[in-house]
């Protein structure tokens, strides 16, 4: 007898699209956009009063949660970590190399109008965290992904 049910939409709750260089990685459900600030240099000015200047800006990191794979793979995060490093010698690969743009983009409701959008450029991932294994569920989604920005551009 063949099984019966609903067709469900893929993208049901996950309102956020994650692109790596251009390549859709897949939907996610929460996206933390960082915060942005910009460290404060304290000097005296030639009265003797305390200046404060701005220095280099900071990005916090980019968390994205609840992550369901796209179309190509559901790999592309274990395998862009692993271009990190090399575990035969220990050794890391050089940043110039390993680091990847980010583009999110925040649908509304309906899940075609485009609300929110950000680039995240020059990102490297630092941590991945899978779902707990269950065997009543058959959800292949990757729980959180960590990833430290070079600077984050909000584009719409």
């Amino acid at each position: 007898m063949p099984v019966q049910g609903n067709i469900e939409d893929v993208r049901k709750g996950f309102n956020f699209a994650v692109e790596v260089d251009g390549l859709l990685a897949g939907y996610a459900q929460k996206v933390k956009i960082p915060k942005i600030s910009q460290n404060r240099i304290e000097h005296a000015d030639a009265s003797g009063f305390t200046v404060q200047t701005g220095g280099r800006p900071k990005f916090d990191d980019v968390v994205i949660t609840k992550l369901v794979p796209g179309e190509n793979s559901d790999t592309w995060a274990y395998d862009w970590f692993a271009e990190g490093f090399d575990p035969a010698t220990g050794q890391g690969c050089p940043e110039s190399e390993i680091k990847r743009d980010i583009r999110i983009v925040e649908f509304g409701s309906d899940r075609q109008k485009i609300v929110g959008e950000w680039l995240c450029r020059r990102c490297r991932i630092f941590e991945i965290e899978r779902a707990d294994l269950d065997k009543n569920t058959d959800e292949n989604i990757l729980e959180t992904i960590t990833l430290a920005p070079m600077s984050v551009i909000q584009i719409k």
